[in-house]
């Protein structure tokens, strides 16, 4: 129920940023807003496109600190707070991690183990934000008085990412329903699939830690690192192979994660053919780990070995 309300709280607070800055008068839009990459410092073409967001991944918000961009420091360092409370706060032990972990991802009424997990995630997620902010921070002025990364058309808002979910206009495209088919195809065609034992707690579990997974994955994945690739390496190909790799080996949950290199490779070609928006990613990113979290709650068969199809949770992103 803890992380309920928190989830909430931050969803409001994304909704209330989003709203103060879309209901600002045409002359007042130059203002600057909880979201906006502006950079104050003297010497603009000093800031980095690696070593900022980087440090943002250890400590959440601390280049926004330094850039004095203080609301988005206090968003991401508040964020990376509640995650680290959450952790420290969820009273399971590691007795019972190993034992979970053992039984897969069978976690569905060990309260304090899915505490332990939606907190990493936050703070994962802050981490990730930050780190995108950072980054599109120096490319925003890179972009303008360099003539660089012209390659991305429109620089995306963090808000606008955390709102990209619920953009569902993106399932009239071939490009989002093809791969919203293939899982919900997994499922429907898969042995041992029972509702009976979907509780309300896995639906809200699944869809928050989906969100977060989704949002913040591709934010830092497709929003950074493959443009950061991109620019260096002067290739599409190369960045969008290099990020993929990267993005398979971090989902170590998985001895083989083939499933998350082809998807990886799929979302970054998404990304380059919509001019580096991400929005369209974190959609498909999102609801395909909702479906596949949630089905894997409704596997009726103590041996996920015994599905017909690849263990869909080795197949979440």
């Amino acid at each position: 129920m803890k992380v309920f309300f928190i989830f909430i709280f931050i969803f409001s607070n994304v909704l209330f940023a989003q709203e103060q800055s879309s209901g600002l008068a045409p002359e007042a839009t130059t203002k600057v807003s909880v979201w906006d990459f502006s950079l104050k410092r003297k010497n603009p073409e000093e800031k980095g496109v690696f070593w900022g967001p980087f440090f943002n991944l250890l400590l959440p918000g601390v280049n926004q600190w330094w850039e004095d961009q203080w609301p988005q420091a206090f968003l991401y360092s508040g964020l990376g707070v509640v995650g680290v409370t959450l952790m420290n706060t969820s009273g399971i032990t590691q007795e019972e991690i190993d034992e979970i972990e053992e039984d897969g991802f069978s976690d569905s009424e060990n309260d304090n183990f899915r505490q332990l997990q939606y907190g990493a995630q936050i703070y994962s997620a802050a981490a990730s934000y930050s780190a995108y902010a950072s980054f599109q921070s120096s490319v925003k002025y890179r972009k303008e008085k360099l003539g660089e990364y012209k390659f991305i058309h429109k620089q995306e808002t963090v808000d606008e990412i955390l709102l990209a979910p619920f953009e569902f206009s993106f399932l009239k495209r071939k490009t989002t329903w093809i791969p919203m088919a293939i899982i919900g195809g997994l499922v429907a065609f898969s042995d041992g699939m029972s509702m009976g034992n979907f509780q309300g707690a896995d639906a809200f579990y699944s869809a928050g830690y989906s969100y977060n997974a989704g949002t913040h994955e591709e934010a830092m994945f497709r929003g950074w690192l493959m443009p950061m690739f991109h620019q260096n390496f002067d290739s599409p190909f190369w960045a969008n192979t290099t990020t993929s790799v990267l993005f398979a080996a971090a989902h170590g949950f998985n001895p083989a994660p083939l499933p998350q290199l082809a998807m990886g490779y799929y979302l970054g070609w998404l990304t380059q053919k919509n001019k580096y928006s991400i929005k369209e990613a974190v959609f498909i990113h999102v609801w395909w780990d909702v479906v596949a979290i949630a089905a894997t709650y409704m596997d009726n068969q103590d041996d996920n070995d015994e599905m017909l199809y690849v263990p869909l949770y080795f197949s979440t992103f």
